[in-house]
C-alpha cells in the first residue's frame, strides 16, 4: 500500500507541473504575440497616439537627440533639400494647406524622420543659411558644411518654403 500512495502522489505532482508549464506557455505565447502585433501596428502607423494635428500622423515618435558635435549629417541635409523642394513645388501649384501638410507627413514617414529631428535639422540649416557663425570642429564638419553650401543655392531658390513656413505646425 505504501508504494501505491507514493506513486499516486508523484502522478498528481506530475500532472500539476505539466498543467502549470502548459498554462505558463500559453500565457507567454499570448503576451509575445500581443507584443508583436502592437509593434507591427505602431510601425505601420495603424495605432495613432492621441496627439494634435500632424504629429498624430507621423509614425516615428522617437525623441531626437542632436549629435554632440551639432553637425548635420549628409542624409539629413539631403532630406531637408527633398522636403523643401517638394513642399515649395506644391505651394507654387497653389495646393491647399491640407495637401501640403499631408505631403509633409508622407515625406517624413518615408524618410523615417521624427518631428523632433526635422525641427532640429531645419533650425540648424536655417541658422547656417542666415549667416550665423558655425564652428567647424573637424574635417568631417567642414565636409558636411560644404554639402550644405552646395545645396544652399537650391534651398534659397525655394522661397515659399522658408518665407511662408509651410511646415509651421511642425516647427512649434
Amino acid at each position: 500500500m505504501a508504494t501505491k500512495s507514493g506513486t499516486g502522489r508523484s502522478r498528481r505532482w506530475r500532472r500539476i507541473v505539466v498543467a502549470i508549464v502548459f498554462i505558463a506557455s500559453i500565457v507567454y505565447l499570448v503576451i509575445f504575440i500581443r507584443g508583436l502585433l502592437f509593434e507591427a501596428q505602431m510601425s505601420l502607423g495603424i495605432i495613432r497616439p492621441a496627439e494634435p494635428g500632424l504629429l498624430a500622423q507621423i509614425v516615428n515618435k522617437e525623441k531626437y537627440t542632436p549629435p554632440p558635435d551639432g553637425v548635420l549629417r549628409p542624409s539629413q541635409i539631403m532630406s531637408l533639400h527633398e522636403i523643401a523642394r517638394q513642399l515649395d513645388s506644391l505651394a507654387k501649384e497653389d495646393a491647399g494647406e491640407a495637401a501640403i501638410e499631408s505631403e509633409l507627413v508622407v515625406m517624413l514617414n518615408r524618410l523615417t524622420m521624427s518631428a523632433a529631428e526635422y525641427r532640429w535639422v531645419r533650425t540648424t540649416a536655417t541658422r547656417y543659411m542666415t549667416g550665423r557663425r558655425v564652428q567647424i570642429r573637424s574635417r568631417g564638419d567642414s565636409v558636411n558644411l560644404q554639402r550644405l553650401r552646395m545645396i544652399m543655392v537650391d534651398l534659397t531658390s525655394y522661397p515659399r518654403f522658408y518665407r511662408d513656413t509651410l511646415d509651421r505646425s511642425l516647427l512649434n
